[in-house]
């Protein structure tokens, strides 16, 4: 697979309840740390310590990263060209979504995260690795064929 889809590289994937507490629209998302802890290694791994949640600047997913990794990123995203528009939205999306979530808290995710990722009740969890996960709405997996290989 290239680089232009974004399941080249995916370790592995989940399927996920994602509902909302009584399917209201204007609820938070809460998603079940200890059964994503469960679904692989990786995951397991990621979350042993503190995560930072946020939205996938590149596709309407929610991405998820070690604190350890996420501090290593941020001093390289300060050093990019604040005079650029693309730049600017790319940092609007990324970091003004961005939330911590401490190993104990439940991954309690805001409305605005939950719509921008279009979340109705199924996901897919998507482990990369022990530093990075994607929660994507199932809906939006269609287009590469990946929830045919997920049955």
């Amino acid at each position: 697979m290239s680089e232009t889809n974004p399941f080249w590289r995916v370790g592995s994937a989940f399927r996920m309840d994602c509902r909302r507490p009584q399917l209201a629209q204007n609820q938070r998302m809460l998603l079940d740390r200890p059964t994503i802890r469960r679904f692989s290694l990786a995951s397991e791994t990621l979350f042993e310590s503190p995560v930072i949640v946020t939205a996938s600047p590149d596709w309407n997913a929610i991405a998820i990263y070690s604190l350890c990794w996420w501090d290593e990123l941020l001093p390289r995203l300060w050093k990019l060209p604040k005079d650029s528009q693309n730049v600017r939205r790319f940092m609007s999306i990324f970091l003004g979504n961005a939330l911590r979530f401490e190993t104990d808290a439940p991954l309690d995710i805001p409305v605005n995260l939950a719509s921008y990722a279009g979340f109705p009740d199924q996901g897919v969890f998507l482990a990369f690795d022990e530093n990075y996960a994607e929660i994507w709405a199932e809906s939006r997996l269609s287009f590469s064929g990946l929830d045919s290989r997920m049955d």
